[in-house]
């Protein structure tokens, strides 16, 4: 009899309580996945950068009055010469040419060479005959020597795990580069040079570097909704170069200050581990929400225990990269799963599983002289891995088709010795013909979206968002004690529920201040709606705080 006392009053508080306690946990999973995302971006939008203060030298030019006509000019090479260098020497045959044009033939083949990441590789004159009206231009190709990190232990293992390069290959300034990449992912700051061998024609890579320390990260937000406390605490650890290889190892314990802490109940375990090798790169993160919370009914108080855990797997390989663009193609699988329990009974309808598959394209660039982040995927719903199908007494989607879509800009609009303007577009969007379940939709109306909602979001089965930030930088005192960023920020979103007969909008203004020194980071965001959608509870100032401590 107790038993189907407590179905009955499951079934009644499920539309309810037990709801909200699930999405409430679904939002908090999403702006964590959020803030990694917002961190990876903004390390993504530094690509494009990397060698603007590296010039390369130009070949000087040189003044003869004498002219000479070449009828044939060909290029020697070890390796096939291109159609663009083939090109570029005949459209200098058959007309006359002073000195300096020779060289600046010279230097538009070498400038070809430099461009594709090859800038030990020379391009010279072989040889010359002005009766025959013949010019040999020869390409001498750069090689690789060795490559060696200053006094490390494990250097040979470091170096075949991270570059896609190795001694007697082409020297490819970009191959080098992803290899540098790989070694910094593994908690180093690593500085390469590229020096003469004795070996005419070849050169020596040494890197030496400066070990960052793994450490402890304390940290607190008021990132949940205020209905039974805002605040949440943070206690993350980092192992860099965990087995030698460039690896990285993180993990997350998040705690809410919750009110009456005998019958409540908020955790959030998550980690994450990724490991590059070569042009690949290998990430495993999951989450875990553990929680109860005291519903009281007529008759009687009961607990309602829940567990929502979410599992990625993702497969990353760069296609191309150059001086300021990288491409890469990435396949990932998701899985998600929960776990709900009134009074230790469980509740099967709010205890499933389910996977996605998907696959998608990220791309850097530079864009009218800012920096770009472009990020479109695909997923695909599959009941495989444990995952649950389609139900036909279910109006929601398990096996649902979806593409999302991410972009970021940002350009310096003013920069001096002392201040920096800087403006940055965010757009996000997410597509789906069908009608998906709460954790699957796309959801907007927070401190990476559209700022100015806070306890209430927009969870859409199709929309989209802008958000536009300035950002004033204090160039002159970074590193200082007076390290702050001020900005302003102006939103709008958008979007369609399925399961309601209109569509939703709302735009938010804010405005706050970022503050970095040393080991200590926080910010502070102070917002206000503009417009809601229809039934959106009302907020005055929603206000955004972020505080952490790196030991």
């Amino acid at each position: 009899m107790k038993k189907v006392c407590i179905f009955l009053i499951v079934m009644k508080l499920s539309g309810s309580n037990m709801d909200l306690q699930l999405q409430n946990q679904n939002r908090v999973l999403d702006l964590l996945h959020k803030q990694k995302e917002e961190k990876y971006i903004q390390e993504q939008l530094q690509y494009p950068d990397k060698y603007q203060n590296n010039p390369q030298d130009e070949i000087k030019e040189f003044e003869d009055n004498k002219e000479y006509i070449f009828k044939n000019i060909s290029v020697q090479s070890k390796h096939k010469i291109s159609k663009v260098v083939l090109e570029i020497s005949k459209s200098y045959e058959n007309r006359p040419l002073k000195k300096q044009d020779i060289f600046e033939l010279i230097k538009k083949t070498s400038e070809y060479y430099i461009r594709r990441g090859f800038t030990t590789t020379l391009v010279t004159i072989k040889s010359g005959n002005i009766k025959t009206g013949e010019l040999i231009l020869e390409v001498k190709l750069g090689y690789i020597n060795s490559i060696n990190i200053k006094n490390s232990k494990y250097s040979k293992i470091r170096i075949f795990d991270a570059f896609p390069i190795k001694k007697g290959d082409i020297l490819d300034i970009y191959a080098l580069d992803q290899g540098l990449e790989n070694l910094n992912n593994g908690g180093y700051s690593y500085h390469m040079q590229v020096e003469p061998s004795q070996k005419i024609g070849y050169s020596d890579i040494v890197l030496s570097e400066k070990k960052i320390s793994g450490g402890i990260n304390l940290g607190l937000n008021n990132s949940s909704t205020i209905d039974k406390g805002a605040l949440r605490s943070i206690l993350g650890f980092t192992q860099y170069d965990l087995f030698g290889i460039n690896d990285i190892l993180s993990l997350t314990y998040m705690e809410r200050f919750i009110h009456d802490r005998n019958k409540n109940k908020e955790s959030i375990y998550s980690g994450m581990y990724s490991i590059p090798f070569k042009y690949w790169k290998f990430s495993y993160s999951w989450s875990y929400t553990d929680s109860y919370a005291n519903i009281k009914a007529q008759y009687a108080d009961y607990t309602n225990k829940s567990q929502n855990f979410r599992q990625n797997l993702r497969i990353q390989r760069v296609l191309h990269r150059n001086k300021n663009s990288k491409t890469t193609l990435y396949t990932e699988s998701k899985m998600r799963g929960q776990k709900n329990q009134v009074n230790n009974l469980l509740i099967e309808i709010n205890s499933k599983n389910y996977t996605a598959i998907g696959a998608g394209i990220e791309h850097v660039n530079k864009l009218f002289g800012g920096n770009l982040y472009l990020d479109i995927e695909y997923l695909r719903g599959v009941p495989i891995f444990g995952g649950q199908g389609d139900r036909k007494d279910s109006i929601f989607k398990a096996e649902y088709n979806k593409v999302n879509f991410n972009a970021s800009w940002q350009k310096y609009f003013y920069y001096s010795p002392y201040v920096a303007l800087i403006y940055r577009l965010n757009v996000g969007a997410s597509y789906s013909n069908d009608e998906l379940f709460y954790a699957d939709k796309f959801f907007i109306g927070d401190q990476y979206t559209v700022r100015g909602f806070k306890e209430s979001s927009l969870a859409l089965d199709k929309g989209g968002y802008i958000a536009n930030t300035i950002i004033l930088k204090p160039i002159y005192f970074q590193g200082s004690v007076w390290n702050i960023e001020p900005f302003f920020g102006l939103d709008y979103g958008g979007g369609r529920d399925y399961g309601l007969n209109y569509n939703d909008q709302i735009a938010g203004v804010a405005f706050g201040a970022n503050y970095f020194w040393k080991i200590i980071s926080f910010g502070v965001t102070i917002s206000k709606p503009l417009f809601y959608s229809i039934d959106m509870p009302k907020e005055s100032i929603p206000v955004y705080f972020n505080l952490n401590i790196s030991i």
